[in-house]
C-alpha cells in the first residue's frame, strides 16, 4: 500500500511539473487529476490499515463500520473529477460545474475520514498520558507522526484552494509549496514504517 502511494506521488510530481508548464492542456490536466486521485486513495487506505489498532481502541465497532463505509465511498469519489474530464459535455461551463461538484464531493469525503483519523490520534495520545509525556512507546510515536501527517494535509488543501493562475510566478510558487507538502505528508508514513520494522526485528 505504501509503495503504491509513493509510486502515485512520483507520477503526480512528474505530471504536475508538465502541467505547470502547460496549464491549459486538458490531457495533462486529466492525467494529473487521475494520478492525484490515486494518491488520495492510497493515502487514506495507508492511514486506515496502519492505524486500525488505534481506531479499535478509540472507537466502537459501529463507528468503525460507518467510517469504513465512508472510506469506501470516498475511494470511488476520488476518481470522479477524472470522469468529469473524459465524459463528453455540451459546453465548457457544464464541464467546469461537474469538476467543481466532483471536487467538493471528493474533498468532503477526504476531510471526513481525515477528521476521524485526527480525532482518534488525539484521543489515543491523551489516553497514554505517561508515555505521551515521555514520548515513549511505538504506538504513541506512530500516533504523533500520523497526527503531523494530518496537519500537513490540511496545509496542502489550503494551499491548493488558494491557488491563482493570474500571476504566473505566484502560481508556480504555490504549486511548489503544494508539492513540498505532499512530499512531507508521505515522509512520516515512510519513517514510521521503517521504525516499526526495526522494532519488530529487535523483538
Amino acid at each position: 500500500m505504501l509503495i503504491c502511494l509513493l509510486l502515485c506521488q512520483c507520477g503526480y510530481f512528474v505530471s504536475h511539473a508538465i502541467y505547470v508548464d502547460l496549464p491549459l492542456s486538458p490531457t495533462i490536466n486529466g492525467i494529473n487529476t487521475l494520478i492525484f486521485g490515486g494518491w488520495e486513495v492510497f493515502y487514506l487506505w495507508t492511514g486506515w490499515t496502519r492505524s486500525y489498532d488505534v481506531f479499535h481502541v478509540t472507537s466502537s465497532p459501529l463507528m468503525l463500520r460507518i467510517v469504513k463505509g465512508i472510506l469506501l465511498a470516498t475511494t470511488v469519489t476520488c476518481f470522479t473529477p477524472f470522469l468529469a474530464f473524459i465524459i463528453p459535455t455540451s459546453s465548457s461551463e457544464t464541464r467546469e460545474l461537474a469538476l467543481l461538484l466532483t471536487n467538493i464531493i471528493c474533498g468532503t469525503g477526504v476531510v471526513a475520514v481525515d477528521t476521524f483519523f485526527g480525532w482518534s490520534y488525539v484521543i489515543y495520545i491523551f489516553r497514554r498520558t505517561v508515555e505521551t509525556v515521555e514520548l515513549k512507546g511505538p504506538e504513541v510515536q506512530a500516533a504523533l507522526m500520523a497526527l503531523s501527517t494530518l496537519c500537513l494535509f490540511v496545509v496542502f488543501t489550503t494551499l491548493a484552494t488558494g491557488t491563482d493562475q493570474s500571476g504566473f510566478e505566484t502560481y508556480v510558487l504555490v504549486m511548489v509549496l503544494v508539492d513540498v507538502c505532499i512530499f512531507c505528508i508521505s515522509l512520516p508514513l515512510v519513517l514510521m514504517k521503517i521504525r516499526l520494522t526495526l522494532i519488530k526485528r529487535e523483538k
